[in-house]
């Protein structure tokens, strides 16, 4: 009892230094005021911390990348004031942070937190937040801009002491994954939280998401803080009025102390697309069970829209008007004062369908993007990631102006409407080219089977979601896709178990620094009759097309990145359109020997061709065409293992291909990999192709044996470690030898009927230790133990 009493005072203390009282039960408590500093007038003494000071009494002290608060007396009454703080840190860098107006709220969750009741508490004032990210001794002064003139309101001091925090996420130098400002790897793993409201316990529900979030592993959440029925900043009257949405404030001050708590960093999306379009009916028919939220609020419903009082007739007024435009920048101000200061806020999300409000066409969109992602570099001193979405890909260009800090997507498939397809496959169909073409980061911020409510018919046990969320990280994006349909999917029924082996499986591995890729691997089965077919289609047939002079497409049993599209069907000759003459080269890893066939669908009928096929820079086939002629095929037996070949037409005129099969390729173990060819890291997913959600609740496959083999890797000891993707567990430890002149890592696994992950970390480079080769066993622990290998739990 002791300790229950102390967790709710902690609690309701941390909820008072974030500006308001927190009170359960059926009754109300005695306003708490905020343990803040004390105000500062014009050249005070300097105000102390939210936390004690422990260092000399005139010299406050915070911690590195915690919060360090100030409350500022200012003599205007208006709660739209011109106030900031200017800190200037103990190398001499300044950063200029602006102050908030709060009113202190009183907060009493009664039934089961059903109902949350706020009310004001306490004297309104204003404040500033500020997350020194130096330690030593830092200088601030306060000042006041009204009517031109600018009015001196204090100066004060503080030393900053240093913490195991580990600081804001920003971009990895390798443009490819996200990294802390102590130089942790940051890789995303977690879910959408959007939204709570009063059926899921209000604020409340949130205590329990992310404590089970954080349980399983999860260091990432989506938030809404745009809509009506929870966190809305900017739907209430009179809008964008700080008084107005100080219950909303309170809401995330919350949250956001929670996520701090829980370890978990959040993704804040601060434009709903719904508010500023027409909302859309959904074709299916909605289950009345789970409850869920009313969530079908739109422009006719916003407070912004002259019709409810609010002053711009449509969305493109407001996202195109000085006056719209000076509404959101306002509210951006607001933001960043207020909540800037977190390092739990991982990244900014502008909007989250962009090509929903705006038509991409006319311009308004893109301009607008740009000139808030510019205002929030300016007022952000944290440099906090920024991004925006679209729900169509094809009119992603209406980002491109705004040089956002990293892209996402969304995968929904149509159920129950259309049937889904292979997960991991369209996981990867999707990422893979995107990833491959790129310049920055990419995440999958949001995925499900079903657009309209949650998937609980269709896959009761959740294996989509770990088919999309490993085939996220194999694709080279950078975190694991997060899921939708968190209240009434992921929680209810405990699926969050899903999380904890991805997030143990990426833990500790070098993102920031890596130059991991995605890259091709092999599995050798055990009868070579487990391969089948795979075919290569879809060429632009424009005619004329060209294909990249030095694009090389990868090919892995799951397709083609970047896609084959992007190769013309036409090799020219060297006498005719030399000018877009260029080979088409493919890079694959075969696990067995094999064929290819190279399928003409005809040829010029003005001048003969001729289609050379080279492997690894060999000749290894060719054959004379003669004008008019089709349907020809080239066959050329090929070696197993990593191959770069080549076809190109060293005749006169064009030939137009049809197709490209490789007779023995597609088993029924699939492989991804990623590896650093330079460092010695590599990271394998193999997953059952018949271990799928749509088979989910039948019996586990046959289970398969096979071996991994990876080109390309340096030579040299490697600690290999198994892992069932699954459960999460260590199932097997061993360590393998690469020679260098052959570069090929060996990886013996263990049979596989469901999912398997592989680590795999150069310990020793050859000649510097010697290599012995344990064989494999299962185990939980990272010894290697050098017993006869068997069979351990089932991945």
């Amino acid at each position: 009892m002791h300790n229950l009493r102390r967790a709710l005072l902690l609690s309701a203390l941390a909820a008072c230094i974030l500006g308001g009282a927190f009170v359960t039960g059926n009754g109300s408590a005695a306003a708490q005021e905020p343990t803040i500093a004390p105000a500062l007038t014009l050249l005070t003494a300097t105000p102390t911390l939210t936390a004690t000071a422990t260092a000399a009494p005139d010299m406050s002290t915070a911690e590195q990348y915690g919060m360090f608060e100030i409350p500022v007396k200012v003599n205007s009454e208006t709660h739209t004031a011109d106030v900031v703080a200017e800190f200037i840190a103990p190398s001499g860098r300044r950063y200029t942070i602006p102050a908030f107006w709060i009113q202190p709220q009183e907060v009493v969750c009664t039934q089961d937190c059903l109902v949350e009741q706020s009310n004001p508490t306490g004297q309104a004032e204003w404040r500033v937040r500020f997350s020194p990210p130096e330690t030593g001794e830092w200088t601030y002064s306060l000042r006041e801009t009204s009517d031109g003139s600018v009015r001196s309101l204090g100066v004060g001091r503080f030393r900053t002491l240093a913490t195991d925090r580990e600081g804001f996420v920003q971009v990895a130098p390798n443009d490819r994954y996200f990294v802390t400002s102590s130089g942790q790897s940051y890789f995303p793993v977690g879910v959408d939280l959007g939204w709570s409201w009063s059926g899921a316990r209000n604020t409340a529900g949130y205590e329990v998401w992310l404590q089970k979030l954080a349980a399983a592993g999860g260091n990432f959440a989506r938030l809404y803080v745009d809509v009506p029925w929870f966190i809305g900043l900017g739907w209430r009257s009179p809008v964008d009025d700080p008084a107005s949405i100080q219950e909303d404030s309170w809401r995330l001050d919350r949250v956001i102390q929670m996520a701090e708590k829980a370890g978990v960093k959040l993704q804040l999306v601060l434009v709903w697309h719904q508010g500023w379009s027409e909302y859309a009916i959904p074709p299916v028919n909605i289950p009345t069970t789970p409850a869920r939220p009313k969530a079908d609020a739109d422009w006719l419903d916003n407070p912004h829209n002259v019709q409810r009082g609010g002053n711009f007739a449509n969305p493109t007024q407001f996202f195109s008007s000085p006056e719209g435009r000076k509404v959101f920048k306002d509210r951006l101000r607001y933001i960043v004062s207020r909540w800037g200061y977190s390092t739990s806020i991982f990244a900014w999300e502008v909007i989250d369908q962009l090509d929903r409000v705006m038509n991409p066409d006319n311009g308004v969109g893109a301009d607008w993007l740009l000139d808030m992602t510019s205002t929030l570099r300016e007022l952000d001193p944290y440099r906090r990631p920024i991004t925006a979405g679209v729900r169509d890909l094809g009119r992603a260009s209406i980002l491109a102006s705004a040089a956002l800090d990293f892209y996402q997507t969304r995968l929904y498939h149509q159920r129950p409407l259309e049937p889904s397809g292979d997960q991991v496959g369209e996981t990867l169909g999707l990422l893979s080219p995107l990833v491959d073409q790129a310049d920055r980061p990419w995440l999958l911020s949001e995925f499900s089977l079903n657009p309209w409510f949650e998937p609980t018919r269709d896959d009761p046990l959740g294996v989509h979601l770990q088919e999309t969320m490993w085939a996220s990280v194999f694709s080279g994006a950078g975190g694991a896709g997060a899921s939708w349909w968190w209240e009434t999917y992921l929680f209810p029924d405990d699926r969050l178990e899903v999380i904890s082996p991805i997030r143990q499986f990426t833990r500790d591995i070098p993102w920031a620094s890596a130059a991991l890729r995605p890259i091709n691997v092999a599995l050798l089965g055990d009868d070579p009759v487990n391969y089948g077919p795979f075919t290569i289609s879809g060429f632009n047939p424009q005619a004329n097309s060209a294909t990249p002079p030095e694009m090389i497409f990868r090919i892995t049993p799951d397709g083609i990145s970047p896609p084959i599209s992007q190769a013309s069907a036409f090799l020219y000759g060297k006498v005719f359109n030399i000018q877009n003459a260029a080979p088409h080269r493919y890079l694959v890893s075969l696990p067995i020997d094999t064929r290819i066939t190279v399928q003409v669908a005809r040829i010029s009928e003005r001048a003969s061709a001729r289609l050379t096929v080279s492997v690894d820079g060999k000749p290894a086939a060719e054959m004379a065409l003669v004008p008019g002629s089709t349907r020809t095929s080239l066959i050329v037996p090929i070696s197993a293992g990593e191959h770069l070949i080549e076809l190109d037409n060293t005749g006169e005129d064009y030939l137009q291909l049809d197709s490209i099969q490789i007779e023995n390729f597609r088993g029924r173990l699939r492989g991804l990999g990623l590896a650093d060819n330079q460092e010695g890291i590599f990271l394998g997913f193999i997953q059952h192709r018949d271990y799928v959600w749509q088979n989910a609740v039948n019996a586990l496959p046959t289970p398969i044996s096979a071996e991994m083999l990876v080109a390309g890797m340096p030579g040299g000891l490697y600690r290999v470690e198994l892992w069932d993707a699954v459960s999460g567990d260590i199932v097997g430890v061993e360590e393998v030898s690469v020679n260098e002149s052959a570069g090929v890592l060996r990886v013996s696994l263990l049979p596989v009927s469901r999912m398997m992950g592989v680590r795999a970390v150069r310990v020793a480079q050859q000649g510097s230790q010697s290599s012995p080769t344990p064989t494999l066993t299962p185990t939980e622990a990272f010894e290697v133990t050098p017993t006869p290998r068997v069979v351990g739990m089932r991945p």
